[in-house]
């Protein structure tokens, strides 16, 4: 019982340390997290959504000038979260090949050790689709830029 209950706690503290690991180099994260770039990121994301929305039912916004600005800021969000994504993915990358995963205060216990890694593994795994669904969603835009402009020409 004893036994099983340090194998928990420490598959907790493995899962706690990939948690609080940044997913970001300090100097990129500083810039996404500069307050002009989160005011961008949500425009970006109201951009996204409102040219969605537009595209589901069409003339919902009339004005050919908006829905030009629209379209501008979605392709910039979604470029923009494309670009943020590889960083990510690149930097777990780095930290996993400079060994920067291993947990130095359990030579013994290598279950934090094992647990950790698999964590941001499953953390690199979820920022690799969120980068595969980013450029999903480019391609539909540009198959959207498409349609609209052989519409308007």
């Amino acid at each position: 019982m004893k036994k099983q209950k340090i194998i928990f706690q420490s598959v907790i503290y493995g899962v706690k340390l990939a948690w609080n690991l940044p997913s970001l180099p300090t100097s990129v994260d500083k810039i996404h997290n500069y307050p002009l770039i989160r005011i961008f990121r949500v425009i970006g994301g109201i951009s996204i959504l409102l040219f969605l929305y537009n595209m589901s039912s069409p003339g919902l916004i009339n004005n050919s000038y908006i829905n030009w600005i629209i379209l501008v800021l979605a392709m910039i969000q979604f470029l923009y979260l494309f670009v943020i994504s590889c960083i990510k993915f690149d930097y777990i990358v780095y930290q996993w090949k400079n060994k920067k995963l291993e947990v130095k205060n359990s030579p013994i216990n290598h279950i934090v050790s094992l647990t950790f890694k698999l964590a941001t593994y499953i953390k690199g795994a979820c920022v690799a689709g969120g980068a595969v669904a980013t450029v999903l969603g480019f391609g539909i835009g540009a198959v959207a830029i498409v349609l609209v402009l052989s519409l308007l020409f």
